[in-house]
């Protein structure tokens, strides 16, 4: 099985295959084998960009052997030699460079254990790029791809994602199925660091729009083990995000398709909390309770949404004694789990705002609200976009409309 599993990456990788071969027929000293592979990789196309990130290690070795044979052979021109080993040993620092910067930066946001900045280097791989702009722009989309990535996750300025959109849009036709991965992979995460930090209906709805034409798509199939598992907490952002956006039906045919690829561990939990959701955006109530019996405390993500869900139920069934104790313990499970260093803080921030919410909403049902206020057209604009934005902010806007 090993060997098989090996066999089929040296398939995959041909170019890293090739010069490993190349390698050992020159230990060997199996001349012949050597000249006829040799003058076979010369014709290999060097304007190919990038296929993963050992594609110019593998170019800059090929080429250090060619060097090496170059000199037992009179007729041949070293010094061109050189400068292809010199452009792909710059192309693979540059490469490399920016994929650790996007790991720093990446690693930084999500876990915030990161404080210095990384050594000055990556500054100089910028202005190396925008010194030759033309020169990567034409015959290195993935580089390019990888520059703007670089930049959006260290500085989180929308003006960089923009510049990929224009750029992708600009070269579509250079871009194939594993470059096309990285550019919605890169677009996505952007999107949804920005969602969380600047909570935006139109950012939540830019987010789900990139990754809908990812999964249709089938761009996220290379970056997800071609397709055969979604990470659990995607999975739930797809159906969350849809009922937010009055896509209910949508996120049910997405629930119908995409179940099976769930790994086995997560699927039983994902699959209740999506039943939970979508029931009740649905309007029927009639197993909510029963599922939300199932959610482990232990399980914040999941914990939280299933009380917001409830606490909405209530809303909507009138049951505002039973309302009011559950936003009570509400409550003091978020003062608790606020206290941690946890990657829900943004979802703690938005749950404090539900609560806040649905207080204030709770006065306007009983018309205890003066409806011109400045208090009260602020808590309407606070349902759209800003830091007092809401969980479950569309659910708010039309139970506000409605009672209007």
């Amino acid at each position: 099985m090993i060997k098989f599993l090996l066999h089929e990456r040296a398939e995959k990788d041909k170019l890293e295959s090739e010069v490993k071969l190349l390698n050992e027929f020159g230990k060997k000293l199996l001349w012949r084998s050597y000249e006829r592979k040799i003058t076979e990789m010369q014709s290999y196309s060097d304007s190919e960009f990038g296929i993963d990130e050992n594609y110019y290690l593998n170019k800059l070795n090929f080429y250090s052997e060619f060097f090496v044979h170059s000199h037992t052979t009179i007729s041949k021109d070293t010094s061109k030699i050189s400068l292809k080993k010199i452009e792909y040993l710059n192309l693979y620092f540059v490469y490399q460079t920016l994929v650790f910067n996007i790991n720093y930066y990446s690693d930084r946001y999500t876990h915030k254990a990161v404080k210095r900045r990384p050594p000055g280097m990556i500054q100089n791989v910028y202005g190396f790029i925008n010194e030759h702009i033309k020169y990567f722009s034409k015959s290195y989309p993935d580089i390019m791809t990888l520059y703007y990535k670089s930049l959006m996750t260290e500085t989180g300025d929308v003006k960089y994602f923009d510049a990929l959109q224009n750029y992708y849009r600009r070269n579509k036709n250079k871009f194939d199925d594993n470059l096309t991965t990285m550019f919605y992979v890169s677009s996505v995460g952007f999107l949804k660091t920005r969602s969380l930090r600047e909570p935006d209906r139109k950012n939540i709805a830019k987010l789900f729009i990139f990754r809908k034409k990812s999964m249709e798509g089938k761009y996220f199939e290379n970056f997800f083990r071609e397709g055969k598992n979604i990470p659990p907490f995607l999975f739930f952002s797809m159906v969350n995000d849809a009922v937010k956006l009055n896509q209910t039906e949508w996120a049910e045919e997405f629930v119908k398709v995409h179940k099976t690829y769930l790994l086995p561990q997560f699927s039983k939990d994902t699959l209740n909390i999506s039943r939970i959701i979508l029931d009740f955006f649905k309007g029927d109530y009639s197993d909510i309770n029963k599922n939300i019996s199932k959610v482990k405390k232990s399980d914040t993500l999941n914990f939280i949404y299933s009380r917001l869900i409830k606490m909405m139920m209530y809303f909507e069934t009138g049951e505002f004694p039973a309302l009011r104790r559950e936003a009570e313990s509400m409550r003091k499970y978020l003062d608790r789990k606020s206290k941690e260093q946890t990657r829900f803080d943004e979802l703690i921030r938005s749950s404090y705002n539900f609560l806040n919410s649905i207080y204030y909403l709770e006065k306007i049902k009983n018309d205890e609200v003066n409806k011109s206020s400045k208090k009260f057209l602020q808590f309407r604009q606070d349902l759209t976009s800003g830091p007092r934005m809401p969980e479950y902010w569309n659910w708010f806007e039309g139970a506000v409309n409605n009672k209007l």
